[in-house]
């Protein structure tokens, strides 16, 4: 007996058959979030595990200014259709300052916990199936709004602080094509979400799109009653990351949330500048400073001054400063009228927050080769006994090194000999007698460079 053909379900059944054979029809569109474990400090999980779960007590740790790591995995895509993902956090929780922002997925530096200080690595397609040879794409993260901000200019000052390569998202098998966001909450609010839309187009079934949650600091967010208005000093309830909508397909329950128990507070700001070398010349038109600095954070003004017998100073003029940079930085001043024989100048960094440091004092003498000598820098400061001396001299001649103790009272010297321009210095533990505050003072000829302090843990 021979089965009647139906001429419409053959049709259907030969596209469905052709579709399949030709790779163009995919599975259903699926997406999984997940974000970034790294264990507690003294347990860590090396590299860091992505979980498509909560951060609580005992599974991570991070601090204020770092950014916990988002995986977000979509499956079953068709390369060429666009689709939008929408993506909530919460900026401000429990009256606290949450995720202030979003960031690059890989921001754990600097890296400064009570058991260890080397960072965890982080797989961005662990889990996924995808080769690490899998191409990607970056797009910049739009700066966030500090309309009504209780601290005025933040979020923004925050985040234009970051290099511009923490401030993209990253997509694994496809573009960005566009990121903008779709409602900013209000950051006087006790609980208050902001929602950023991105707009992506896949090139294969599997893409991933990464991004991080700024941990918000109180150094950027300050103190009130109760305590730091920042990610550390939200207590018992955690703040979330969320998947709000996608074009393609529902997101289902996609809410992963990070604890404020386990965030800690930020490490200090760095100094201000970076100073490498300051010294004096003389020159046709008078007398000529000149310093140069490798690393610039809230820098606004450097002044100059100058003083003939080393002790009362007088400002002579101001060179605005970079803001920040981490980039080699030179700069020069002419003293147009210098004082007869010998001066002394200074250099006085001042930040946009009113703080300021003195480097110098440097000597010439008009109309004789310039000399000058300077403690540029020690590090590390705190140390645990070992610690480096960075000074400048303009002269070849034997340098005295001294160390004191709180009181003053020296109780180690020695001579060192010295070459002209910058010199390292090498201390080695056992020289410092205990832990403490210890002052480190170098001296060439008649020149001695200011005391600077070093703290020995």
């Amino acid at each position: 007996m021979k089965t009647k053909l139906n001429p419409a379900a053959f049709v259907l059944w030969l596209y469905a058959f052709l579709t399949i054979c030709s790779g163009k029809l995919s599975a259903t569109p699926n997406v999984n979030l997940n974000q970034a474990k790294n264990g507690v400090d003294t347990l860590t999980i090396n590299p860091m595990l992505w979980v498509n779960g909560n951060l609580g007590a005992g599974t991570a740790h991070f601090n204020e200014q770092m950014s916990t790591p988002f995986q977000c995995v979509f499956t079953g895509l068709t390369a060429g259709v666009q689709g939008t993902i929408t993506i909530g956090y919460d900026i401000t929780h429990s009256g606290r300052n949450a995720y202030d922002y979003l960031t690059q997925y890989n921001r754990i530096l600097p890296h400064n916990f009570a058991a260890h200080n080397t960072p965890e690595t982080i797989d961005p397609l662990s889990g996924t199936g995808l080769p690490a040879n899998t191409p990607f794409t970056t797009y910049p993260i739009p700066i966030p709004s500090a309309a009504g901000s209780p601290i005025a200019g933040q979020p923004v000052t925050s985040f234009i602080t970051l290099p511009n390569g923490e401030r993209l998202m990253t997509l694994y098998n496809g573009t960005i094509d566009t990121i903008y966001y779709v409602t900013e909450g209000d950051l006087n609010a006790s609980q208050s979400e902001t929602r950023i839309a991105v707009k992506f187009t896949p090139s294969a079934a599997t893409t991933v799109l990464l991004w991080g949650g700024h941990i918000a600091s109180r150094n950027d967010w300050g103190y009130s009653i109760g305590g730091a208005n920042s990610a550390g000093g939200i207590s018992g309830s955690p703040f979330h990351m969320r998947l709000v909508d996608w074009t393609l397909a529902n997101t289902g329950n996609q809410d992963r949330s990070l604890a404020g128990g386990i965030v800690g507070g930020p490490p200090p700001p760095p100094l201000p500048i970076t100073l490498l070398n300051f010294n004096v010349t003389t020159v046709p038109q008078g007398v000529q400073l000149n310093w140069s600095t490798a690393l610039e954070y809230n820098n606004n003004y450097f002044t100059l001054e100058r003083s003939a017998e080393n002790l009362n100073f007088e400002p002579l003029g101001i060179v605005n400063g970079a803001g920040n940079s981490n980039t080699l930085l030179s700069y020069s001043w002419i003293d147009k009228n210098p004082a007869a024989g010998t001066s002394y100048y200074r250099l006085v960094q001042t930040d946009f927050d009113g703080g300021s440091k003195t480097y110098g004092p440097v000597s010439v003498r008009t109309g004789e080769m310039p000399f000058s000598l300077s403690l540029v820098n020690i590090y590390p400061n705190p140390s645990s006994g070992d610690f480096y001396l960075i000074y400048h001299s303009e002269d070849r001649s034997p340098v005295l090194l001294e160390i004191m103790n709180a009181e003053g009272k020296r109780f180690y010297s020695e001579t060192i000999n010295s070459m002209r321009g910058t010199n390292f210095i090498e201390i080695k533990d056992g020289i410092l007698p205990g832990k403490g505050i210890y002052f480190v003072c170098l001296s060439q000829g008649q020149v001695k460079s200011f005391a600077e302090r070093i703290v020995k843990q």
